[in-house]
């Protein structure tokens, strides 16, 4: 656990300085002009914190399909609605950097066996943390639409056990791209809302495909 947490940590803060270095790079400006937008940047306070809750594919989940038919007795717990939180910054009047943190269905689903068969328990969560970089399109004065693009670490655990004694883990922990498309329709001078469709293109279980809709506020 502490080895993951520290090789998540290090691919990060690469991940960050290397983000950061492409928006400036590809503005084209210099080491002094860098420091005098970080410094703009926490003067005018550019920033924004959004949340948002919505669904998540069935490939990360578990739903009343994963039963059998002739399984009568069973209890599920199913995750309607799955939490995201991001913030970010401004860095330039169209483009933005956010740090999004979502958590994926926290699922589980027991089987009772009606004969000498053994119960079985099966669990499935998951957790995407992504940098994002954003470029925002003006649609009309108070609607705008949100491409973006990022890389995410993608954590995703599923459990089984087979009675009381088979237990049976699988982790699986990839650093994967994402991308993203958001509508945003502004409700205030700093609160807008949001409508947002993201893919994190996984291994396992392949693409991961998350709908959501929240509140953005700037600061």
């Amino acid at each position: 656990m502490h080895y993951f947490g520290l090789m998540g940590m290090k691919e990060y803060l690469i991940i960050v300085l290397v983000a950061v270095g492409l928006v400036f790079t590809s503005s084209g400006v210099s080491g002094e002009e860098l420091d005098s937008n970080t410094l703009n940047l926490l003067k005018n306070k550019d920033w924004f914190l959004s949340i948002e809750y919505g669904r998540f594919s069935d490939n990360v989940a578990i739903g009343f399909d994963d039963i059998p038919e002739q399984n009568d007795f069973y209890e599920l717990k199913h995750t309607l609605l799955s939490g995201k939180i991001g913030i970010g910054v401004r860095v330039s009047p169209r483009t933005s950097l956010a740090l999004q943190y979502a958590i994926g269905p926290d699922d589980h689903l027991q089987l009772f066996s009606y004969d000498e068969s053994p119960d079985t328990f099966n669990s499935v969560r998951s957790h995407f943390l992504s940098l994002v970089m954003s470029r925002e399109f003006n649609v009309n004065v108070t609607d705008s639409v949100d491409a973006k693009f990022g890389i995410t670490r993608a954590s995703i655990e599923n459990q089984r056990r087979l009675g009381q004694t088979r237990y049976t883990i699988s982790r699986n922990n990839e650093v994967k791209p994402m991308v993203a498309l958001a509508y945003r329709r502004a409700l205030s001078q700093r609160w807008s809302g949001v409508i947002e469709v993201s893919n994190y293109f996984l291994s396992e279980p392949d693409i991961v495909t998350s709908v959501t809709a929240g509140f953005r506020f700037d600061f």
